[in-house]
């Protein structure tokens, strides 16, 4: 009688345990979700800064004034000699940097990524084009290839995917 007992009392906690694990599981997956959905909404409140809107503004027009090599090598080499360039190329760097930042999470599954998808396909190639030629001289005079890879990497997921309309 007191086997039996201890045999359902062993199964009972054996059940209990499991369900404990699946609940803890579970919350966990939810918590995992939730942290990407969070990490994405701050590159989504960061990009509707109207600061850095500004910013980004500005570094598409001044980008654009430097579509042939000469210029894009000439502002880069002759940068720290203008205190207007100084500014300019410190701007272009967070701007750039914001979208490689983005791609490194995004590419790691640490974002939410249909609402990334939704919200910054389009844009994040648009604003990769403007960008492209800068991106390459600098990547030249650097030496260092690696320079907006994961910026470049999330782009092509989003052609893939067909997310540009």
């Amino acid at each position: 009688m007191w086997q039996l007992f201890l045999d359902y009392a062993t199964i009972i906690a054996g059940l209990a345990a499991a369900a404990s694990v699946f609940y803890l599981a579970k919350q966990i997956k939810v918590t995992i979700e939730q942290e990407k959905v969070n990490r994405s909404h701050d590159f989504i409140k960061r990009f509707n800064d109207p600061t850095f809107g500004k910013m980004l503004a500005d570094a598409i027009l001044f980008l654009k004034s430097l579509q042939e090599e000469v210029k894009v090598k000439e502002f880069l080499e002759k940068r720290h000699e203008n205190p207007t360039w100084i500014k300019m190329y410190q701007t272009i760097g967070i701007c750039l940097n914001f979208f490689e930042e983005m791609g490194e999470l995004y590419n790691r599954g640490l974002l939410y990524e249909e609402l990334i998808d939704d919200f910054f396909s389009g844009g994040s190639i648009f604003y990769y084009e403007k960008a492209e030629n800068y991106i390459k001289l600098r990547t030249e005079q650097t030496g260092r290839n690696h320079l907006f890879k994961e910026w470049q990497i999330m782009n092509q997921i989003f052609k893939k995917k067909n997310l540009i309309h």
